[in-house]
């Protein structure tokens, strides 16, 4: 199993540019 760092990295600040923008959509 070998999974590339930058793919992993990409996935992390989709879901937290998801994350920040229901939190702004809900203020």
């Amino acid at each position: 199993m070998h999974f590339s760092n930058s793919k992993s990295i990409l996935v992390i600040v989709g879901h937290l540019r998801h994350l920040k923008s229901y939190s702004m959509c809900h203020k």
